[in-house]
């Protein structure tokens, strides 16, 4: 089951995790947060001075998420957006290496995360879509929502709630001047009892005309009528 998460990511979040992490999860004023998530990620990493990829980016997830709303559905992510989906969008993303790097992390650590999220390979987190190029993503998005949503239904995925949440993350990123990340089995959308204490969970898009948009692009096309064939119009 590819339960994957999209979390808004401030331009500053990478550089604060990796000094929180190097201060044992002591805050600059001085307290240390005390929910199971927190504990339980620091569990993981906190204790090792160089922690393995895998944990790291699952960690940084896991942080963000006391913070930032998570976007959560099964096969909702970057990655699989760009695999099956649009893979024009590949060109949007970038490694998580790169914000890592970019914080302070050893350049040769940074760079044995993986590049997208690998389906198999345990929690972790992926790729992102840096705060600049969000307004491009959600305009891909927009532009191609059509069709998207018919791929998505061709592969057997569910199109209407998968549309509207990657829409719905976009939006959300750019409204608050953010980017956006990936992350695989932080929770189960569909099990409350997985969500970390005060995590906001948004599983569906509450937007009716998007909502309407999306309906529409899922139903059948018509063929053309007997003036338009004559008239050589296009189906629609």
């Amino acid at each position: 089951m590819e339960l994957y998460s999209l979390i808004p990511l401030p331009d500053d979040a990478a550089a604060t995790f990796l000094r929180l992490v190097s201060t044992g999860g002591v805050s600059a004023d001085g307290n240390t947060p005390g929910d199971l998530a927190t504990r339980f990620w620091f569990a993981r990493i906190a204790q090792n001075p160089r922690p393995r990829p895998n944990d790291l980016t699952f960690a940084f997830a896991s942080w963000l998420s006391l913070t930032q709303p998570v976007f959560a559905h099964q096969g909702l992510s970057l990655s699989s957006w760009e695999a099956r989906v649009d893979r024009g969008s590949g060109m949007l993303l970038r490694p998580p290496s790169r914000m890592f790097i970019d914080a302070g992390l050893d350049p040769a650590d940074a760079r044995k995360m993986p590049i997208r999220i690998e389906g198999g390979d345990g929690m972790m987190g992926g790729a992102f879509v840096p705060a600049r190029l969000v307004g491009q993503y959600l305009e891909r998005l927009d532009n191609n929502l059509e069709r998207s949503v018919r791929r998505l239904d061709e592969a057997e995925l569910d199109g209407p709630a998968l549309m509207g949440l990657m829409i719905e993350a976009a939006r959300y990123a750019e409204q608050h001047g953010t980017g956006v990340y990936e992350a695989a089995d932080l929770l189960d959308p569909a099990d409350s009892a997985t969500w970390p204490p005060g995590v906001r969970v948004v599983t569906h898009t509450k937007d009716k005309a998007l909502q309407e948009r999306i309906r529409a692009a899922t139903q059948p096309q018509k063929d053309p009528g007997v003036l338009a064939r004559l008239f050589g119009r296009k189906r629609s």
